[in-house]
């Protein structure tokens, strides 16, 4: 999906209403790469949702949940929304791509599932 991306000879605006976002926002942050093919992710949440923007650059995204595996790329201006139990590997295609993402809860370790084999087993398990 795409927000609205403005862009002229000085630079570019991205801009999102919030209607466009499906959850409360506790908490927001930005993943910024310093190399190409950068990898991130690998990881599911039990109880929280991401709503993820490409502000620069391409990531290469894998999600899978208990019903399907896709893989699709953002660019700027796209985003993806990640729902709760759906484990993401991210690659970070150049350098000093940016991704922002608002989450819809504060951070908690114990929200995180960092092992692919655990996840596995509890979305078999659902």
């Amino acid at each position: 999906m795409q927000i609205s991306v403005k862009e002229n000879l000085e630079g570019f605006l991205l801009a999102c209403n919030k209607l466009e976002i499906p959850f409360e926002i506790k908490r927001f942050f930005v993943v910024k790469s310093k190399k190409e093919n950068c990898e991130r992710g690998k990881h599911a949440h039990v109880n929280e949702e991401h709503f993820l923007v490409c502000l620069d650059g391409e990531v290469l995204i894998k999600s899978e949940d208990k019903n399907e595996k896709n893989v699709f790329t953002l660019k700027r201006g796209d985003y993806f929304y990640q729902k709760e139990m759906v484990w993401l590997d991210l690659k970070f295609k150049t350098e000093q791509t940016t991704l922002l993402v608002f989450a819809s809860s504060k951070y908690t370790e114990e929200n995180y599932i960092r092992n692919y084999n655990l996840f596995k087993n509890r979305i078999k398990n659902e």
